[in-house]
């Protein structure tokens, strides 16, 4: 029905729609660990960092990741 070439033009376009649909879920997932981290790193209760103590343990762990800022929406309590 189809060219030999025409199959492996499916086949190509299919493995990079799932090559870039595992990229998508693989970021997703790591933005979701990120967020983990970042409420980790900012403690409970009495044992709770300020955001500037939270903002350089984060570089200090991911140091090929922007650095988070004032604008990240970090819930730190003021010291």
């Amino acid at each position: 029905m189809f060219s030999d070439s025409h199959d492996s033009y499916c086949m190509a376009v299919a493995v990079l729609f799932v090559l870039q649909f595992r990229e998508m879920v693989y970021q997703k997932w790591r933005t979701e660990m990120h967020k983990i981290t970042i409420l980790q790193m900012i403690g409970y209760g009495d044992r709770t960092r300020t955001q500037a103590e939270v903002v350089r343990l984060f570089q200090e762990k991911y140091p090929e990741l922007p650095s988070i800022s004032q604008g990240t929406k970090v819930p730190c309590k003021s010291k």
